[in-house]
């Protein structure tokens, strides 16, 4: 995953009312005197692992439970049959901007390693990229493949560990929401 890019060609999703709720509650807890908020999320299966953030990383107060049940929310109403949901997700919010982030192929820099650690659930992945289509699937869904453990080309590797330290984290084009 972290060697991959996001395949061409995905629509990018329709502004929402979730998505709108959610930006104006962070724009709700920017600080006095201007600034910004991030919202990072990783999703697996179970559970949503994310933060708020200031623009210079400084964790903010106030995320709760009601942004990031938006962010789940937001991340279900995306979601296409042909070409999945994303697992990570990145919200920007300004006084006068709005950048969503969504990687649905590779694993971001900016999700760093401290989200899940410094692997992947691979059974999420494995549920995920078998939800897609075949076109939605990235060259790197083969090492979740159950006997790539065991083939002569991945001696040594586990499956835990080859397919989640594969994703590079090229820079994402943002999506710049309307009216911001």
């Amino acid at each position: 995953m972290r060697g991959a890019r996001e395949l061409d060609g995905r629509a990018v999703p329709p502004e929402s009312p979730t998505l709108r709720r959610l930006v104006r509650g962070m724009r709700e807890r920017i600080p006095e005197g201007g600034g910004g908020a991030v919202v990072t999320a990783a999703f697996t299966e179970m559970s949503t692992q994310g933060a708020l953030r200031d623009l210079e990383g400084k964790r903010m107060e106030g995320g709760g439970i009601e942004l990031f049940d938006l962010v789940e929310d937001l991340r279900e109403i995306e979601a296409d049959a042909e070409s999945g949901r994303y697992p990570y997700l990145r919200v920007i919010v300004t006084p006068d901007e709005t950048i969503v982030d969504r990687a649905y192929d590779h694993w971001p820099d900016w999700a760093g390693s401290g989200f899940l650690g410094d692997a992947a659930p691979v059974g999420d992945l494995r549920g995920e990229m078998a939800r897609r289509a075949e076109r939605w699937r990235p060259e790197w869904t083969r090492r979740l493949d159950d006997e790539v453990p065991y083939s002569p080309e991945h001696a040594g590797e586990s499956a835990v560990r080859s397919a989640p330290r594969m994703i590079a984290r090229p820079a994402l084009t943002p999506y710049r929401l309307a009216g911001t």
